[in-house]
């Protein structure tokens, strides 16, 4: 009988062939607008091919390309949380004189009962 080793932690993307799930609805999802406004009878076909392209790139440059070893949909959403979250921590006084006598408190407490 054979032994196969198995990781522990396994932190890698479920594929289907050599694409990960979210490539393929980057992919699918690209196909899918592309493709209804190119069936619409509504929709020209010169602004269906002039908006395509741009759906076409997007869908492409999301499912693709990668930054700091990540996918570039993983880091823009990185970014946005980075970018929308407070940068600076900011000091307050009066937060600080509240911990010091509640501090303060305890050690009274505590010297009553080291005397006693």
């Amino acid at each position: 009988m054979y032994d196969f080793i198995i990781p522990q932690e396994l932190n890698i993307a479920d594929r289907i062939g050599k694409f990960t799930f979210a490539q393929w609805g980057f992919l699918a999802g690209g196909m899918l607008v592309i493709m209804t406004m190119l069936i619409s009878k509504n929709i020209p076909m010169w602004v269906s091919i002039l908006v395509g392209v741009p759906v076409v790139v997007l869908c492409l440059f999301l499912a693709f390309f990668r930054k700091y070893d990540m996918p570039m949909y993983e880091y823009l959403i990185v970014l946005m949380v980075y970018k929308t979250l407070p940068q600076e921590m900011i000091y307050s006084a009066t937060e600080s004189e509240i911990e010091l006598d509640e501090f303060d408190d305890n050690a009274e407490v505590e010297e009553n009962l080291i005397i006693a």
